[in-house]
C-alpha cells in the first residue's frame, strides 16, 4: 500500500509536467531536442564528431523530424494571425466609483470619558479560583 501511494503521487506529478510542457510549448523544444540528438548520432556514425554536429545545427541538413517539427509548429507570424479571445464588454466596468452608505455606528456620537465610573478599589489577592479549575 505504502508503495501505490508513492506511485500515484509520481505519475500525478508527472502528468502535471506534461501537462504544463504542452501548455507552454515545451514539447516542441522537447522533440526538437529528442531530433537534434537523434541527427548528431546518426552524424557521428559516418564522420568526426565536429562535422557531426557542424551538420546537426547548421540547417542544411535536416532529419525527417525535423522536417515534420518546422511544418508543424506555429511560427510567431501564425500566432499573431490568431484571432484574439473576445470577451464582453460587460464584464469590464471602467472607472467605476463604488459608493458604500455609512455603517450606522458612524451615526453614534460617543459619550465623554468623564462620564465613566473610575475604578479605584485593588484586585483581589490571591486571584479568585474559578469554578472549572482542577483541584
Amino acid at each position: 500500500m505504502h508503495a501505490s501511494k508513492h506511485t500515484l503521487r509520481l505519475w500525478r506529478k508527472l502528468v502535471a509536467v506534461g501537462m504544463l510542457l504542452m501548455l507552454t510549448g515545451g514539447h516542441w523544444g522537447l522533440l526538437q531536442v529528442a531530433a537534434w540528438t537523434r541527427m548528431a548520432i546518426v552524424y557521428s556514425r559516418s564522420a568526426p564528431i565536429q562535422t557531426a554536429l557542424a551538420h546537426t545545427f547548421d540547417g542544411r541538413h535536416p532529419c525527417a523530424l525535423c522536417r515534420m517539427l518546422s511544418a508543424s509548429r506555429p511560427s510567431p507570424r501564425q500566432a499573431e494571425l490568431r484571432p484574439a479571445v473576445t470577451r464582453p464588454e460587460t464584464l469590464f466596468v471602467e472607472n467605476c466609483t463604488l459608493r458604500l452608505p455609512d455603517p450606522p455606528c458612524a451615526q453614534i456620537t460617543p459619550v465623554a470619558a468623564a462620564s465613566y465610573p473610575l475604578r479605584s478599589d485593588p484586585p483581589p489577592v490571591p486571584p479568585p479560583r474559578s469554578r472549572h479549575a482542577a483541584v
